[in-house]
């Protein structure tokens, strides 16, 4: 979005952009989620051999909450 400012995008396609739909469903709360608010939380998980696997877990910004 910033290169896309600079560029001379106006401020309605921008917000256009940010409104539109980003194809993911809330890990929490399971509405769909615009692509202004998405955040892509990765996180790894380890079997019992010790093997990691990444996942990432879409959730609306105000969904995800750190302790």
């Amino acid at each position: 979005m910033a290169q896309a400012s600079k560029m001379g995008v106006d401020v309605a396609t921008r917000d256009a952009r940010r409104s539109a739909m980003s194809g993911h469903i809330c890990r929490k709360c399971g509405n769909a989620i615009s692509r202004g608010d998405l955040l892509m939380v990765q996180t790894l998980l380890l079997d019992e051999r010790g093997r990691s696997t990444k996942v990432k877990n879409p959730y609306h910004r105000g969904c995800y909450r750190t302790n």
